[in-house]
């Protein structure tokens, strides 16, 4: 089963790397025409890039899930929190319509509900999200 994917973040933390990206689960869904995208979490051995887990987190909502981006939260050790965010957007946008965050865990699983941030920000593909001394998240746009 092969999969179609483009690149979100990629986060080192502790002795691990941390990634999100958005895709397609298998080929012969983006061969149906279907145009819907997933988005996936990852944590990586940084040493060979073996990847020691792997979830798609968001998947099923027929829409197209993009600008995937992932930054360690707060101040903590121990990679346990993760400001995650990402773009929604019909089958007739190249753009984002919506862009959602929200915080994961370790292993990838929703801490919180997705936020609904569309009013307020947005970011783009090429935007790198940085976590600041005092834990918080940033990005500029």
């Amino acid at each position: 089963q092969s999969q179609t994917t483009w690149p979100g973040s990629l986060v080192a933390c502790d002795c691990h790397f941390y990634m999100v990206w958005h895709g397609v689960q298998k080929e012969a869904d983006w061969d149906s025409g279907a145009g819907t995208t997933d988005i996936g979490f990852a944590r990586l051995e940084p040493l060979d890039g073996t990847v020691l887990y792997k979830s798609w987190i968001v998947k099923g909502t027929e829409t197209r899930e993009r600008t995937t981006k992932l930054a360690i939260l707060g101040t903590a050790k121990g990679c346990q929190r993760f400001a995650f965010g990402y773009g929604e957007l019909s089958s007739f946008y190249v753009y984002p319509e919506r862009y959602f965050v929200a915080e994961l865990d370790g292993e990838g699983n929703f801490i919180t509900d997705k936020l609904d941030v569309t009013a307020i920000t947005e970011w783009q593909e090429d935007e790198k999200w940085v976590t600041l001394g005092n834990g918080d998240v940033a990005w500029g746009t």
